[in-house]
């Protein structure tokens, strides 16, 4: 018999055990079922350890045991790797909605423009400007993209939005890219967007004063303007490469923040591609906009949708700006769960403090013994044994660096909160995959029943035909646009697909100046 390396210690008697087994989120020592109550993943969740331990099924089990039990939640799962993408798909229950991005075969997509139903012209900014600053950051967590390209950035993203959605156009990183570009077309291309689309418009004279004056630069001092250009463009490329075009380009693009106000569920299967690091930072960044939209139209938190983002390998999303959206949105329903091996994946030291000053209930696999001394300090409470004839109290550690250093596979320490408090630590061990029916193929169906489409590579838009389209509309048949005042107002049709009828807009504004 093997003889187990792991101390007697009991289970603190106010942890929760849920009658129903579909609920069970891990077992108990004697193997009871147990849970982490809904409200208390309001607190966070961090499952840290290294390879082949159990910690993405662990993770799995915990996500699709809540959303299961929990129809006020939405959620997004997101993995690079792809195994906690499928254990997720196949344990959610079929009466949930999901949505499911695999990188290898997309047959729905997300698209950073589409927010909103593109009617908060700012929100689309605000997550395409952040989400390539944060796909931009090196290794030391230093974004290369300054403050003189983070303006110029700006400007282009509100250039591209100008001249595609009031024409009925499809906004994509492909336009944004040549309003990038230092090329001498291109140039040509943008002044006569600017001279005959944009400088018709009184609310976006900012972007063709700014254009003025890159353009001026440019002429004087092309290597200087260049150097400015050239981190945001490089960005861009990639966001343009066949695999991440194919996501968020793709004909049948979620509208992430109607998504959450459905609370639908949405996978995505990373499959090891190395841009899809990239598409997620800008689901973060999507996220983050959508809730805080969600929660200025939405002043009774009751009414709010709940919430689940779940990230394994985390690392590579994890940056100051994403930590300050959990530290913020959590009051706008955001739940975290993240997944990481070691903490030396984190570098920067403020991530890392705030990941575990705001992820309160942690699981802890086996670990490196500079990562168990770390960990040790928030498990170490202490319980009372009586060891001896005299019965004498002896105070005893609960939990030791050797015992993270040691823990057998599948077998994880508990640092939880049970309503909102801390308990002793103690441990559990996750639960066999093959006690868990599998819903994947009801999944698949359904989502293929629904609009789902595989896509080949996608052609480039025809952007200098779609320029010719809009400033020959500005000639004969200009959309109506706002003053300065309006323009907050303004509601900015992107295409059919969301719901929004583009040439009944036009011809009712139409019938209103006449």
């Amino acid at each position: 018999t093997r003889r187990s390396n792991r101390r007697r210690v009991s289970v603190p008697p106010e942890v929760f055990y849920p009658k129903d087994r579909g609920d069970m989120m891990w077992l108990s020592p004697e193997k009871r079922p147990i849970a982490l109550k809904k409200d208390d993943f309001l607190y966070g969740v961090a499952a840290m350890g290294q390879q082949g331990m159990g910690k993405t099924a662990h993770m799995a089990s915990m996500s699709a045991a809540l959303l299961n039990s929990s129809p006020e939640f939405g959620s997004l799962i997101c993995d690079p790797k792809g195994d906690l993408a499928r254990a997720a798909l196949s344990y959610l229950s079929p009466d949930r909605k999901v949505r499911y991005i695999d990188f290898n075969n997309p047959e729905v997509g997300i698209d950073p423009f589409l927010l909103a139903n593109a009617r908060d012209e700012q929100a689309i900014v605000n997550v395409v400007l952040h989400g390539i600053i944060d796909v931009a950051r090196t290794e030391e967590d230093e974004s290369q993209i300054m403050a003189s390209s983070k303006d110029f950035l700006t400007n282009a993203i509100f250039a591209t939005l100008t001249t595609t959605v009031p024409f009925g156009l499809r906004p994509t990183m492909f336009h944004l890219r040549k309003w990038i570009s230092t090329d001498p077309e291109n140039i040509k291309w943008q002044k006569q967007l600017l001279t005959e689309v944009i400088a018709h418009r009184p609310d976006r004279h900012f972007i063709v004063d700014a254009y003025a004056e890159f353009h001026s630069s440019l002429e004087r001092s092309e290597a200087q303007f260049t150097t400015r250009a050239a981190a945001p463009l490089n960005k861009v490329a990639e966001l343009c490469g066949e695999a991440v075009d194919r996501i968020i380009r793709h004909p049948n693009a979620l509208n992430l923040e109607e998504c959450i106000l459905n609370r639908e569920v949405i996978i995505v299967n990373g499959r090891n591609h190395k841009s899809a690091d990239l598409v997620f930072r800008f689901l973060w960044q999507m996220v983050d906009q959508a809730l805080g939209r969600i929660e200025s139209e939405t002043p009774r938190q009751e009414e709010r949708p709940k919430f689940l983002f779940v990230v394994d390998e985390s690392p590579a999303i994890l940056t100051p700006t994403t930590s300050q959206i959990i530290a913020r949105r959590r009051s706008a329903g955001l739940h975290m769960m993240l997944g990481w091996q070691h903490d030396a994946q984190i570098q920067n030291p403020k991530v890392l403090s705030t990941l575990r000053s705001l992820l309160q209930n942690v699981f802890q696999f086996r670990t490196s013994p500079e990562d168990a001394r770390e960990r040790v300090d928030l498990m170490q409470m202490t319980y009372d044994d009586q060891q001896d004839s005299r019965l004498r109290e002896i105070r005893t550690n609960r939990v030791s660096v050797a015992d993270l250093i040691n823990a057998d596979r599948f077998v994880f320490y508990v640092a939880q909160l049970v309503d909102g408090n801390r308990v002793p630590t103690y441990w559990g061990t996750t639960i066999n995959p093959k006690d868990r029916p599998n819903h994947s193929a009801a999944h698949l169906l359904d989502q293929a029943a629904d609009h789902g489409q595989t896509v080949d590579i996608l052609a480039a838009p025809d952007l200098v035909g779609q320029s010719a389209k809009a400033r020959q509309r500005m000639l004969f048949d200009p959309p109506t646009f706002p003053s300065v005042t309006e323009a907050d107002d303004y509601a900015r049709p992107l295409m059919e697909t969301v719901g929004i009828d583009f040439e009944a807009e036009l011809l009712a504004a139409m019938d209103g100046r006449v």
